[in-house]
């Protein structure tokens, strides 16, 4: 189920210009034993990252069918809420990918996947730190006429790689990752989703 509200980006006039959408989220594998690893900390889920290729099961999966709100020519933004699950004494770096594609009711599934990653810092974190990572949806990543289109499914997947300074710069544990949000701008206000 998908859980839509707006955003709090007014324009000039004090009207919502964007909308926020939190995907369905799947699992990778949900049998035993399910991948990535599920963590509970108090009362919050999260699934724990290893760094992987994103064909190990380590990964989840959002979807979301893409609103008929969204203006249609503006980018999409992808965030994720994750945290470390250890202790970082100085500052070291994990890096999270996004892989996307969209397609159509009816339509032949595509085979080209669009590849998105964005480096986190930490600074000197305590265990459980959360951030939020922000990652751009090109909405003509497939030239004009193939365009990202209202309707449309838009399928992600969520995995972590390796940084790009090395493994000597690389967090220490996983990286814990909970809600996903997507935010579209919109120019169709007042209409129903």
């Amino acid at each position: 189920m998908t859980t839509v509200r707006a955003n709090a980006v007014n324009d000039y006039a004090g009207h919502s210009t964007s909308l926020r959408i939190r995907p369905q989220l799947i699992p990778a594998k949900v049998t035993n034993p399910e991948k990535p690893t599920p963590i509970f900390i108090g009362v919050a889920r999260f699934y724990s990252l290893p760094i992987g290729t994103g064909a190990d099961d380590e990964y989840v999966l959002y979807l979301d069918v893409v609103p008929r709100r969204w203006d249609g020519v503006s980018n999409i933004t992808f965030m994720l809420m994750c945290a470390v699950d250890t202790a970082q004494a100085g500052t070291k770096d994990f890096q999270i990918r996004i892989s996307w594609n969209h397609f159509a009711d009816g339509a032949v599934l595509p085979v080209p996947i669009h590849n998105v990653d964005v480096p986190q810092s930490t600074g000197v974190a305590a265990q459980y730190k959360t951030f939020r990572l922000r990652f751009t949806i090109n909405y003509l990543a497939d030239g004009a006429g193939n365009e990202v289109k209202v309707g449309e499914d838009l399928a992600i997947q969520v995995y972590r790689i390796a940084c790009p300074g090395g493994a000597g710069s690389e967090i220490a544990g996983e990286v814990l990752i909970s809600g996903a949000e997507l935010e579209y701008n919109r120019d169709k206000l007042g209409v129903a989703v």
